[in-house]
């Protein structure tokens, strides 16, 4: 999955609020009521464009123009995550996870804990 940008991430936010389908002038009134004076519709149609080069959403004129999501939500969030342990070669998730506490006690504590919802997740399949 090719990365998304801050402001395409919070357009995809959009889609999940409201179900994964949207026509393209809630989008434009639902960005305007959100971020007044930030984004001109233009904007919001490039990064329209962007995220439906990228695969992740659809669109077809229908009344107007409806889009939709390509991409569950979940399944987003599994590439989005994938990508950024690619980033970082040999480190799993618990790592990635663990780099953000610098107390060691308070890591291995949430690393006890992070193992234990992993096998709680593993046995439940």
């Amino acid at each position: 999955m090719k990365s998304v940008s801050h402001s395409e991430s919070m357009i995809l936010q959009l889609f999940w609020k409201h179900h994964n389908k949207i026509n393209k002038k809630a989008i434009f009134t639902t960005i305007q009521d959100a971020y007044p004076n930030q984004w001109k519709n233009s904007s919001i149609s490039v990064f329209l464009m962007r995220l439906e080069a990228k695969g992740l959403i659809s669109k077809q004129n229908i009344d107007g123009t409806m889009y939709w999501l390509s991409i569950s939500k979940s399944e987003y969030l599994k590439q989005y995550l994938n990508n950024i342990l690619l980033k970082h070669e040999n480190k799993t998730y618990t790592d990635i996870l663990l780099g953000f506490i610098d107390d060691e006690k308070t890591r291995n504590e949430a690393a006890d804990e992070i193992d234990a919802l992993i096998k709680k997740y593993e046995d439940a399949e």
